[in-house]
């Protein structure tokens, strides 16, 4: 794909159980978000921009009250041409219904076996590793697929492809 946009929404729930680090990135409210759910108080809070006069550590107080836990949701949007100028728009809907801190969890462990087979193989040099410092990935996007939705994420994928429309 060529020309390609990409939105990412992760949306955060206040029933969420994440420890309190998960409400660092909520210091960015400020930044225009849909709500989908009655959080009134937290709307009018932003919105009045008091949101923005309250320290960190208050806007942590109000954001981390860890519930029994809440199912995590990502929608990723992927907005391009193809090589054929077709417009192409693929949109990634990801579940977990056992939360943020299940989903994060499990991509860990996608990379950590990731590791495991590298040492197998060779001296895994002390540091921090991302993906792309492998040269080879083993497992597949269908291998992927398949461990996250075997724990139970949930992972539907829309595509429509149209011709573009030349002005």
């Amino acid at each position: 794909m060529q020309d390609v946009q990409i939105h990412l929404h992760a949306l955060y729930s206040l029933q969420d159980k994440a420890g309190p680090d998960s409400t660092d990135y909520m210091d960015r409210m400020n930044i225009p978000f849909t709500v989908t759910t009655p959080t009134f108080a937290l709307v009018s809070f932003v919105k009045s921009r008091i949101w923005n006069l309250l320290g960190k550590s208050t806007r942590q107080k109000i954001l981390y009250n860890p519930g029994a836990g809440s199912p995590h949701h990502v929608v990723i949007q992927i907005n391009g041409c193809n090589q054929h100028g077709m417009n192409v728009k693929r949109q990634v809907e990801i579940t977990d219904p056992k939360g943020q801190t299940h989903l994060t969890a499990l991509g860990a462990a996608i990379f950590a076996q990731q590791i495991i087979r590298q040492s197998e193989n060779s001296t895994v040099t002390p540091g921090i590793l991302f993906p792309e410092d492998f040269g080879h990935f083993e497992m597949t996007a269908v291998d992927i697929l398949q461990f996250y939705r075997s724990e139970g994420v949930q992972i539907t994928i829309h595509d429509e492809t149209k011709k573009s429309r030349t002005v």
